[in-house]
């Protein structure tokens, strides 16, 4: 059982990203706690362990939801919806932050779009590979693209990949998770995709093809967001998954009354 580490700590005053804009302005700064402060990747890793365990079916959809801290049904996502959902459980709202980037940065991320027939919303800007590629190379640490013997070190597990196709399109995202392939020793990934159809930690890093960004997020981000970002953020994190739980469960009592037995 994968335990879910929260950590509601006082952190830094305003983070304004390169637009100059702040989210907050009188917060106490991380030094003042003296609370521990949880590592953020092993906090991502293991909300990205519990997105395994609760199994979200992977389904595209697009609805409009709330803002901030607005999510979709718990019972479906898509692969950003991972990233989502776990860098919330370390107090991170990728989808404040993408979008209140994108209105002070807009080129980068219209350049991007490709051939998104709409605006870019705030229902889905943080929810497209490509807008999140944009983000993370603004604001996230780039690492080599390439797994090899001597970038091993590089691989850490909570890091975030994204696959590019046809030399240019930025189609899936996945997290580096902590296990490693028994085949060749590459690091395996935590993601949600059409196979097996859920969240799952059964695909490795060559899985998808080529690797168009490798990136961290850095603890100096999360360090300059307001307290109440982290905390909104993290209360939607809490609010997924009490209703994954809860969708899990009926499903498990639908297949048994089907006469078939529930999966650990």
């Amino acid at each position: 059982m994968v335990v879910n580490r929260l950590c509601y700590l006082a952190v830094a005053a305003s983070f304004c990203l390169s637009t100059g804009t702040g989210f907050g302005s009188e917060v106490s700064p991380a030094s003042s706690t003296s609370e521990a402060k949880i590592p953020l990747a092993r906090e991502i890793l293991s909300a990205a362990h519990q997105l395994v365990e609760l199994r979200t079916p992977y389904k595209m959809t697009y609805p409009r939801i709330a803002y901030p801290g607005g999510d979709i049904a718990a019972r479906e996502g898509l692969c950003c919806d991972v990233i989502i959902r776990a860098l919330r459980a370390a107090g991170i709202d990728l989808q404040e932050l993408v979008y209140e980037d994108y209105r002070g940065n807009m080129a980068p991320y219209l350049k991007a779009r490709m051939n998104f027939q709409q605006g870019i919303s705030k229902s889905w800007a943080h929810r497209r590979t490509a807008l999140l590629d944009v983000f993370l190379q603004r604001h996230a640490t780039s690492l080599a693209n390439r797994y090899t013997p001597e970038t091993a070190d590089q691989w850490q597990p909570g890091d975030i990949v994204i696959f590019k196709r046809n030399g240019w399109e930025t189609w899936h995202i996945a997290l580096v998770s902590d296990a490693t392939s028994q085949a060749n020793g590459e690091p395996m990934l935590i993601d949600a995709w059409q196979e097996p159809g859920y969240v799952s930690d059964t695909h490795s890093l060559s899985s998808y093809g080529a690797v168009g960004g490798h990136y961290r997020i850095p603890e100096s981000l999360r360090d300059k967001l307001p307290e109440a970002h982290c905390q909104r953020a993290r209360e939607a994190w809490m609010s997924f998954v009490e209703k994954g739980q809860d969708t899990r469960l009926a499903g498990s009592r639908s297949r048994t009354a089907a006469g078939f037995s529930p999966r650990g």
